[in-house]
Order: C-alpha cells, then sequence, then structure tokens
C-alpha cells in the first residue's frame, strides 16, 4: 500500500533513519515478531520513496530492470522472487 502522503525528502529520510533504528533495537531484543514489524515498516518508507520518484518522472519498471541487471552482473542468484504490483486505489 502506497500511504497518500506528500513527504519530502528529507521527511522521508528520517523516517529511513527512524524505522532502521527500530530493526537494530528488534534484532537486539532477538524478537522476530518485532524484527517483521519494523522490517515491513523499513519497506513501507521506501515504498514511498519509489512512489516519489515516481510522481518525480522515474520509471520504476526500467529502474527494477536496471537494478536486476546489476545484481546478476555481480553474480547474485535469484532465491525467490517477491512480485509488487500497483494498482490505482482512486
Amino acid at each position: 500500500m502506497v500511504l497518500d502522503k506528500k513527504d519530502t525528502w528529507e521527511k522521508q529520510a528520517d523516517k529511513l533513519v527512524e524505522e532502521t533504528k527500530e530493526v537494530l533495537e528488534a534484532i537486539q531484543e532477538e524478537d522476530k515478531e518485532h524484527i517483521a514489524e519494523e522490517v515491513l515498516d523499513v519497506i513501507q518508507v521506501a515504498i514511498g520513496m519509489l512512489d516519489t520518484l515516481e510522481e518525480e518522472g522515474y520509471s520504476l519498471k526500467q529502474r527494477i530492470c536496471k537494478h536486476l541487471k546489476k545484481l546478476r552482473k555481480r553474480g547474485w542468484k535469484t532465491k525467490k522472487l517477491i512480485v509488487f504490483q500497483v494498482f490505482n486505489w482512486n
């Protein structure tokens, strides 16, 4: 889900740092449920950032393809594929 927010890049970056710190805290607690919750919060912030890029005219499809090529070139093997689909909610 892409939240309907119009945060600045700086505000999004601050939120990313905050959520990342919470992931690290959850890891230190060795609490898997808390880790999952905080990692999903990080993903949510990243999704918002990707949405901002798309609103600014960047093609996510192109960027994802380039990213996957980069990973393959570095020798990474695919374990599984997580697919995100974009639906306009309006």
